[in-house]
């Protein structure tokens, strides 16, 4: 992997990051919790295929260890739920 390739991957990584945790700043201004969502394709790693539809209480030990992205190339991301 060359030094822009390591650039667009953290770019992404952080990109999603702070794309989740907004989500999950909106989901406890409500009241509500956030859900782990994959992509739900072939494609889903076996780690984010077991969270997936996970309800987490925002600010969570739970949430904190697993709010995507888990790795390198994850497409999951959180969304508001009930």
């Amino acid at each position: 992997m060359d030094a822009d390739e390591r650039v667009d991957l953290l770019a992404g990584f952080f990109v999603y990051q702070s794309y989740n945790t907004e989500i999950e700043n909106l989901a406890d201004e409500q009241d509500l919790n956030v859900i782990f969502m994959t992509e739900r394709d072939d494609d889903v790693c076996p780690v984010c295929g077991l969270y997936d539809g996970m309800a987490f209480v925002p600010g969570s030990l739970a949430l904190t260890l697993y709010s995507p992205p888990l790795h390198p190339n994850c497409r999951c991301t959180l969304e508001v739920g009930e």
